[in-house]
């Protein structure tokens, strides 16, 4: 039975994990979450989850929560759980920098680290693997991109990888010629993923998969002139691997966040997921183009850094 800690329980990541989690209670209990603020979703998990503890980093609501006669907890609560036997493994559902001394301190203590947090890895990638390799650490990735790689190198050396290709759907402007005219509404309507805005935003541009080269950098210890991106529509094909013998692996499923999710809670095993199997047949084509570089400079100026 692993017993997680949830941070960032009400994100689109946040709710979608304890989707996974209410799916196999036999190999998941929620143990703790943990949100910024005060919100209808928060209050909803804490009187339905009933989990042993719940915190919120943010005073003013954390007071409100208290006055209210609920059990809230600071955030130094996060520490003390992961230095104990009461969690041995957590869940990064949001997005930022400020998570890397708690997903250090979680390395450090021998957690599984389950990882949806791009700019920590982006950011604090040389870091994050010395800690990894000096305490025997485990962070898998909670990303589809990643989460295809991770599949696809289990248990193959990395030396014998030619390249990585990392799909991308392109986001609403990957077919259209004119971008002068792009509102911020327009942007915002991603073609196949429900995210927060920030991504979202960064999926239209393709920052975010610029990110994503840097992340699997680190993450695989792959040089950056051997990860390419393609453009792949249906999202079907979440990434590839090409060894040297020229065959490549790929990992494809329904464009559902769960699965990545489910993937990394419970690897290595293997359960029935809520997500349902492909139809290949009627899915019929599959199609890939590279982006351009005049749309998105994004992936350019990602891959110069």
């Amino acid at each position: 039975m692993r017993k997680i800690l949830l941070v960032g329980s009400t994100g689109s990541i946040g709710r979608a994990t304890i989707e996974v989690i209410n799916r196999h209670p036999d190999q998941l209990s929620l143990v703790a979450i943990c949100a910024r603020g005060y919100s209808e979703t928060l209050l909803d998990q804490i009187q339905n989850l009933k989990p042993r503890y719940t915190i919120i980093t943010d005073p003013t609501a954390r007071s409100r929560l208290q006055a209210e006669g609920l059990d809230i907890r600071d955030s130094g609560l996060l520490f003390e759980l992961i230095r104990s036997e009461r969690v041995d493994t957590l869940v990064f559902a949001k997005s930022g920098i400020g998570l890397v001394e708690l997903i250090i301190e979680a390395i450090r203590n021998k957690k599984r680290v389950c990882l949806a947090t791009k700019e920590v890895i982006v950011s604090f990638g040389e870091l994050i693997n010395h800690e990894l390799e000096k305490h025997q650490g485990s962070l898998l990735p909670i990303d589809s991109e990643h989460v295809a790689i991770h599949q696809c190198l289990d248990r193959r050396r990395v030396a014998d990888v030619r390249r990585v290709i990392l799909t991308a759907s392109g986001g609403p402007f990957h077919d259209r010629e004119d971008l002068s005219q792009v509102t911020v509404a327009e942007a915002l309507r991603h073609p196949v993923w429900p995210m927060g805005k920030k991504i979202t935003i960064d999926s239209a541009t393709m920052m975010n998969k610029g990110l994503e080269m840097i992340e699997a950098h680190y993450l695989f210890r792959i040089p950056e002139d051997r990860i390419e991106v393609l453009i792949h529509p249906e999202c079907i094909i979440h990434s590839l691997v090409e060894f040297h013998d020229s065959s490549i692996l790929a990992q494809l499923s329904h464009p559902d966040m769960r699965l990545p999710i489910q993937y990394a809670l419970l690897y290595p095993e293997r359960f029935p997921s809520l997500v349902g199997p492909l139809d290949l047949a009627a899915i019929k084509t599959l199609t890939f183009e590279r982006p351009k570089p005049e749309r998105f400079p994004c992936l350019g100026l990602a891959r110069g850094a």
